[in-house]
């Protein structure tokens, strides 16, 4: 270039190159034939498209054509990326198009459940979105996620191609169509790992390409002479490794079924589960893409769609009393699910600030031992926990405070009598003793449930009276975690719990005396719930006149309608149980615990519903059950005052175990056994854990305790003698290529100069670019003069071949071969000896 020249290069070979405007040249000055480049866009729309095609075979929710989507992203990348300007004006006119196209996709997209009338209502679900997220609520539509899906292609296919084409740099291809296709195939079934394999190959083959393109351009830059068919034959040969790579890569161990790589697994996925629960809660519309091994109850319950429970065991009970094992209960309800709110954590010998022993009737004490098949933070019980033998946090509620409003007392004090009467005997002991009345004469006239908490004076004169409830002793338990982290796989805890044995005749005679929590917290309904479900609650009660009647009434109701796991999530615009009982009127355990849990809210009856799981599987002549994912459930609580929490059981085909005080010996021999490893039964044939497992009996006899031993270590050291295998494969492999490639003996005069550079390198002898064969020659001779006429012989003869265009002789090939076969063990050894010299 002269002085006083631009700074526009001009392309050799017939190229094109990309500039910038000012002094700086843009990193893509690196020029490419025009049909090296088209190679290269095939092979990254081949890339990306691979992305799409695995998320629209994913099937999440309708949607536009992605590949189109993608298609055009790409061409605005590839464009834009042409404009010679600065980068941070182009990227905006990037995004405002694709804002555009995803906008004009939706809207002019109808299909079921996606169903625009025009962009107001776009923005307007997004809206709703939003607020769900902002106050922790639950969405169950549809559309946020497929302008999710939309917006994501556009980005993903206009940043790929724009930092392709204006920067020639591929990683940004592979980090943003890696990290979409592996979020993608976490959801999906196992046969899907098809759509990682071709994404795979196809970026092997774009870095094959792109590497190939390089070298072949630096080849012209410095005038090099090189095979014209080069391109292809890397690409061929990136090709047949790429298989090779995906061959071993999917013939590893399965890191789910290998502890070390399951432990790193769960440890690098520890951050992002807090993640993962807010995706479960606003796109809790979408079906179940996999059948997932484990169900994770977190703060939020939503009414789902399609759900794909499987077989695999989660939880191991040594118990002598059958019993639902509940990992959570949840106490308010939204039209889109339930979700867990004003709660804290504390720890099990905790009591709230005002309460007193108020032990619930006709309850007994049970010890179980509970073993769960996977880590979870809940810690899975029957009954209500009293104590637990690890370090763990309740979830429950402190005593609850209400404040009087000293200009009306009796009002915004709620319904409930006790509230109101102690509005009234505030008012009557300030009319007495003046704004200045002490906080005993206060707290003198208060019904028995209600304690003083706070008083705010100004100046002597009263502006704000807060009361407190007074709760059993024994907290509310919604649900149990660990302490520390998550329990472990395999780590055995012993619950003790209390078990209502109440009979019908008492919980008719129970009342409705609720206190005050009971009545707020859990006779809670949204505002705008469907008046037809209170007029079908009150329709099917109107002929009982106790709670436990209207209670077993709804029950018998709703076993009538279809169970169902396959069923559509409720549209976005509509309540979850109403839509449940009058338009889909089928569903599973969560719609019909839901469905009896607001029934009875409206009547006025505090419930609430509870998660877990049932009974289970029992082992013939054991108080073991062994717990699968298919006995995933839902039930409602309904509280009676004096017994407290009853389960019930609306789901059809369910039933709630009868309740009965295990004899002394059966609690005995359950606290001296301990656990049973009845795990490893259930994985090796499930369909013996369905039908209670092989008779553990057979456990006595030495030569089938031997074989199960054997067996089991033989499956513990499967992975490593595995991986051992295929260490010594690729070892193995690895010897043969680098033999086949730099020490065997070839008649091409290329390749044998090629080699004998490689070696050369090797023993710091590395043949600069500025060097001539002949002055290589003569650093060699000097390195190791021994080998004077071997070295001689190559290299007049790489010259005659590649520079002279001479065709060598039969004899000649015949010397070149000797010449290497001469020098490529002593060169080679060489190199090990001055390694070692060095070390030393």
């Amino acid at each position: 270039m002269t002085p006083g020249s631009t700074d526009k290069m001009v392309p050799p070979h017939g190229g094109f190159s990309i500039q910038s405007l000012g002094t700086r040249t843009l990193n893509v000055t690196q020029t490419f034939r025009p049909s090296d480049g088209w190679v290269s866009v095939v092979l990254l729309s081949l890339n990306l498209l691979t992305i799409v095609w695995s998320v629209e075979r994913a099937d999440w929710v309708p949607t536009p054509n992605l590949a189109y989507v993608m298609l055009l992203a790409m061409l605005t990348g590839l464009v834009l990326s042409r404009v010679p300007t600065w980068t941070v004006l182009l990227l905006p006119v990037g995004l405002a198009v694709g804002l555009l196209v995803a906008v004009w996709q939706l809207t002019s997209f109808q299909s079921g459940t996606i169903e625009l009338a025009n962009s107001a209502e776009l923005w307007q679900r997004l809206d709703l979105w939003r607020d769900a997220a902002i106050a922790g609520s639950i969405n169950i539509d549809p559309v946020p996620f497929a302008f999710g899906l939309v917006s994501v292609t556009w980005l993903a296919g206009y940043f790929a191609a724009w930092v392709f084409f204006r920067y020639r740099n591929f990683w940004g291809v592979f980090i943003l169509g890696g990290a979409a296709i592996l979020s993608n195939l976490t959801y999906l079934p196992p046969t899907a790992s098809v759509d990682l394999a071709l994404y795979l190959i196809t970026a092997l083959m774009l870095v094959g390409r792109v590497q190939a393109m390089r070298r072949r351009q630096e080849w012209r830059r410095r005038n090099f002479q090189y095979d014209s068919h080069l391109g292809w034959l890397s690409l061929s040969d990136t090709i047949l490794i790429g298989f090779a790579v995906m061959l071993i890569a999917f013939l590893l161990p399965v890191g789910g079924r290998w502890d070390l790589t399951h432990n790193v697994y769960e440890s690098m996925r520890t951050p992002i589960v807090r993640w993962e629960d807010d995706f479960h809660r606003l796109f809790a519309g979408l079906p179940a893409r996999r059948p997932l091994p484990y169900r994770i109850w977190g703060d939020s319950i939503a009414f789902q769609g399609t759900i794909n429970p499987t077989t695999t065991p989660v939880l191991q009970v040594n118990s002598p009393l059958a019993m639902y094992w509940k990992a959570r209960s949840y106490g308010t309800y939204t039209p889109k699910g339930w979700i867990s709110s004003d709660t804290m954590l504390r720890p099990t010998d905790w009591s709230p600030t005002y309460s007193n022993p108020q032990p619930y009737l006709d309850r007994f004490e049970v010890t179980f031992a509970v073993t769960p098949n996977y880590s979870t933070k809940s810690l899975f019980a029957g009954g209500q926990i009293l104590s637990v033998d690890q370090d763990v946090r309740i979830e429950t509620y402190d005593s609850p405070e209400y404040t009087v409003d000293l200009q009306s007392p009796t009002r915004n004090l709620g319904a409930h009598p006790e509230l109101a009467l102690a509005g009234i005997s505030l008012e009557s002991a300030i009319q007495q003793g003046g704004g200045s009345v002490s906080d005993s004469s206060l707290s003198r006239g208060l019904p028995s449930g209600l304690e003083l908490a706070r008083v705010s004076r100004e100046q002597g004169v009263i502006q704000e009276v807060v009361l407190a409830e007074v709760i059993p002793e024994q907290p509310d338990t919604l649900s149990v975690r660990s302490a520390k982290g998550n329990f472990k796989l395999g780590q055995t805890y012993q619950v003790t719990s209390s078990v209502s044995l109440a009979q019908p005749d008492k919980l008719r005679m129970a009342g409705v005396d609720y206190p005050i929590w009971a009545v707020k917290k859990y006779t809670q309904l949204p505002p705008d719930l469907p008046e037809r479900v209170g007029d079908l609650a009150t329709q099917i009660t109107d002929d009982e006149t106790t709670p436990y009647d209207k209670a077993k009434a709804i029950e018998t109701y709703l076993k009538t309608i279809t169970y169902n796991l396959n069923i559509d999530p409720p549209p976005y615009n509509a309540d979850g149980v109403d839509y449940f009982l009058f338009e889909q009127q089928e569903g599973y355990s969560e719609y019909f615990g839901s469905a009896m849990t607001v029934l009875l809210r409206t009547q006025g009856i505090p419930s609430r519903l509870a998660t877990g799981y049932t009974v289970g599987n029992k082992i013939p002549d054991h108080d073991v059950f062994i717990v699968t994912d298919n006995h995933s459930h839902a039930w409602p609580e309904v509280f009676f005052p004096g017994y407290g929490w009853i389960s019930f059981e609306p789901t059809p085909g369910e039933t709630i175990p009868m309740a009965a005080i295990p004899t002394p010996q059966a609690a005995a021999d359950l606290i001296a056994t301990g656990r049973a490893d009845f795990f490893l039964i259930c994985e090796d044939d499930e369909d013996e854990c369905d039908d209670g497992a092989r008779d553990p009996q057979n456990q006595d006899n030495p030569l089938a305790d031997e074989a199960l031993s054997f067996g089991k270590r033989l499956a513990q050291a499967f992975p490593w003698i595995l991986a051992i295998a295929i260490v010594a494969t690729l070892a193995m492999g690895f010897g043969w290529f680098f033999w086949r490639r730099y020490l065997a003996s070839s008649d091409s005069p290329e390749d044998t100069f090629r080699r004998l550079a490689f070696l050369g390198a090797l023993n710091s002898e590395a043949l600069a670019n500025h060097q001539t064969p002949y002055q290589y020659r003569a650093q060699l001779e000097q390195a190791f003069p021994v080998y004077r006429t071997h070295l001689s012989t190559i290299i007049n003869q790489y010259v005659r071949s590649q520079y002279g265009r001479k065709e060598l002789s039969g004899e000649e090939r015949q010397e070149l071969v000797q010449a290497w076969l001469s020098i490529r063990l002593p060169l080679f050894f060489h190199l090990l000896r001055r390694r070692t010299n060095e070390s030393a």
